[in-house]
């Protein structure tokens, strides 16, 4: 009903994936190809008996249907774009001509007119569109569900936010009208360090509609090929806009040649992921606001008008209100990059709305570092894990650090958190008593200060920058405490 209707449930993607409704969705494919088959002659033979919502409800039924028929075909496209990642895909002509004898069983197959003018007929052009809107929908499907695991309220909120920052909420409207204009739509991914606003991204960025060359039987670019990444809060201003948009050579010292850079290199098919967003400096955010605005750009120390064709994604850990309110964001720039929001939920929330939630963790995380399924390390894990739980640890690393205490456990069966919010207020409240008592020493006050800020930051560039020094600064003051013997 969902795909049919183009609405939304609960959590849409339950409605697609035969994993998890696989009998259900195969009896509904059934009955629906009983249906079209008593159908498909009477309304291809007197369509002036239907109007245009009952045809394009029975257009919809076809696509349905071809999607569940070939899915395991285009899941077999799938794996093997997982085990030769950067090679690109071709389809067979034998699984193209049975998609394409297959849509012919129900719509007429025209040479001109498409299925947006008369809902029963399919052009050449309709035909590869859809298939390759198959082929994203698998892409989708399984990107989301292998990889954004849980079932708590935040996590259902969270596919469902991913899955319209790919498709919208009405997904057959998205793949009539939108399909090639995505790129329009900004997406801009909040949240704790360590929750996974990297992968997030990386679903939606591999997750674009990507067009099928029926002649070739290949698609227009590889999905991963499509995707690019580059963290701003590793590279200094110079280098970010070398990064972004590319240089000729002498535009700046080093710049020994030309180099393109990912606004030119970025396919029209794909995103360009800009993580730490929020460390991005006012200059470079003028020069990114006039892409989002105009989609133009120029090279350092280059003349030429350059065209930036993909999708824009961002994300920071950053408090939003605080940096735009304090200047550190334009303003102009956050209405940009923020067409569209997703949140990503701290594991501590996700814990909270449902415990049981660590155990689906637990056994996603232990298959990927091990390989294979174990129940009995899966039950020493899980046991060390729920006592942690039970003492009520807040993981501040969030999944990142559920991940690394899982590997710490697998190694040494213990797991030390190397800062906990507890052990940040009990030094607090020693050094404000010793702040009182007048005996509080600098190095103790800027230790200790300087830690809760890299604490809550997540690294020292980033509690740099909220205080306004260099981070080497950072790192000297937390470790000075340590070398005059007052760090724990």
């Amino acid at each position: 009903a969902d795909l049919l209707g183009g609405g939304l449930s609960r959590d849409p993607l339950h409605a697609l994936n035969t994993t998890i409704r696989g009998e259900i969705t195969h009896q509904v494919a059934v009955c629906l190809r009983e249906t079209l088959d008593l159908l498909s002659d009477p309304i291809r033979e007197s369509p002036e008996r239907f109007d245009g919502k009952k045809k394009a409800l029975y257009r919809n039924g076809v696509w349905f249907w071809i999607y569940h028929a070939h899915h395991a075909d285009l899941d077999r496209h799938l794996d093997d774009l997982d085990s030769k990642p950067e090679d690109d895909i071709r389809v067979s002509p034998k699984s193209f001509d049975r998609f394409r004898e297959d849509i012919g069983r129900y719509l007429i197959l025209s040479s001109s007119k498409s299925s947006l003018e008369d809902p029963l007929c399919a052009n050449s052009k309709d035909v590869a569109d859809l298939f390759a809107f198959c082929f994203q929908l698998r892409r989708a499907v399984r990107g989301i569900l292998s990889r954004v695991v849980g079932d708590s309220e935040s996590v259902i909120r969270l596919r469902c936010s991913i899955w319209e920052a790919i498709f919208t909420r009405r997904l057959l409207w998205s793949f009539q009208y939108l399909k090639d204009r995505m790129s329009n739509f900004s997406t801009l991914i909040l949240g704790p360090s360590g929750t996974g606003k990297d992968l997030v991204a990386e679903i939606i960025g591999k997750s674009q509609f990507i067009p099928f060359n029926p002649d070739t039987l290949r698609f227009e670019i590889n999905p991963n090929r499509a995707y690019r990444a580059v963290n701003l809060a590793a590279l200094t201003p110079t280098l970010i806009e070398s990064e972004l948009f590319g240089h000729l050579k002498g535009a700046f010292t080093g710049a020994s040649s030309d180099r393109k850079g990912h606004l030119e290199l970025c396919s029209p098919y794909g995103a360009l992921f800009l993580d730490e967003i929020g460390d991005l400096s006012p200059e470079v955010q003028v020069k990114l606001l006039r892409v989002l605005q105009s989609r133009e750009f120029y090279p350092l120390g280059g003349e030429k008008v350059l065209r930036f064709q993909g999708r824009i994604l961002s994300a920071t850990n950053r408090d939003i209100g605080e940096i735009v309110g304090n200047g550190q964001m334009r303003e102009d720039f956050l209405y940009r990059i923020g067409a569209n929001v997703i949140h990503v939920p701290s594991l501590a929330e996700r814990f909270d709305q449902r415990p049981e939630e660590a155990d689906l963790l637990l056994a996603h995380i232990l298959i990927k570092v091990l390989g294979r399924e174990d129940s009995e390390v899966y039950s020493d894990v899980r046991e060390r894990i729920r006592r942690l739980l039970l003492d009520g640890y807040r993981w501040p690393g969030n999944v990142r650090e559920f991940e690394q205490c899982i590997r710490s456990l697998l190694i040494s069966s213990d797991f030390r958190p190397l800062v906990t919010e507890k052990e940040g207020d009990e030094n607090l409240d020693h050094l404000y008593r010793r702040m009182d008592l007048g005996e509080a020493k600098l190095d103790e006050v800027l230790k200790i200060y300087c830690s809760r800020i890299v604490r809550e930051e997540g690294t020292y560039r980033k509690a740099a920058t909220k205080l306004g020094v260099d981070w080497r600064t950072i790192k000297k003051h937390i470790g000075s405490g340590k070398k005059e013997g007052t760090g724990r």
